[in-house]
């Protein structure tokens, strides 16, 4: 009968883990689809975060070359 409980245990165990990624799945998905600002824009931020600061190098790289002249 020990036996029987340790299973039970480890069963229970086993559907609280499941349980407890699939709120935290579900979490996830939530701040994504609420997230408004995420959901409209939908564009990959790291990317035009990048663009903007290439952007910005040249603008300065020509305001120097400007001075210099």
């Amino acid at each position: 009968m020990t036996n029987m409980k340790r299973v039970e245990l480890v069963s229970d165990r086993v559907a609280a883990a499941r349980l407890e990624t699939r709120r935290n799945r579900e979490l996830q998905r939530q701040e994504r689809i609420f997230n408004s600002k995420v959901r409209t824009i939908g564009i990959d931020k790291e990317a035009l975060d990048h663009q903007v600061q290439e952007k910005r190098f040249r603008q300065e790289s020509e305001s120097r070359a400007l001075r210099e002249y």
